[in-house]
Parts: structure tokens; C-alpha cells; sequence
């Protein structure tokens, strides 16, 4: 899955803004979970208001490019 969804994907080299998913939960002390973050904010991005008043929507034009990290 691609953060915001399928209508901003860009190529790596294309992209002005890159995501990187990363699961890391090595270093929690108190409650494991972390892990899950990357996934539940990407699943969540689809449901974002890309209008913004000062920004217009000039950065989704900058191309968003997802890092696929499978592990």
C-alpha cells in the first residue's frame, strides 16, 4: 500500500517527498506494538484532505513516493 493512496503514487527518482514505513520496535521497554505503526498510518493516509490553505495543493504535484520495506 502507498501512502495517500493510489492517485499520488511517483516513481522513486520523480518524488520530491519520500515515506519510509519502518516497523522498528527493538528498543520498547514497556509495551510491544510500534511495529504496527508504519501500516496503520499508511491505511489511514487514504482518508487525508489534501487541501491545505497555505500549501494549496502544491506538494502532491512534488510526487510521493512509498519505500516498500518487506521484512
Amino acid at each position: 500500500m502507498n501512502f495517500g493512496g493510489a492517485e499520488i503514487i511517483c516513481d522513486y527518482p520523480g518524488a520530491a517527498i519520500i515515506i519510509v514505513p519502518v516497523p522498528y520496535d527493538e528498543t520498547s521497554t514497556w509495551m510491544k506494538g510500534s511495529f504496527r505503526g508504519p501500516e496503520a498510518i499508511t491505511e489511514a493516509s487514504v482518508n487525508l484532505e489534501f487541501y491545505d490553505i497555505e500549501t494549496v495543493p502544491r506538494f502532491i504535484k512534488k510526487g510521493i513516493h512509498t519505500i516498500c520495506t518487506n521484512n
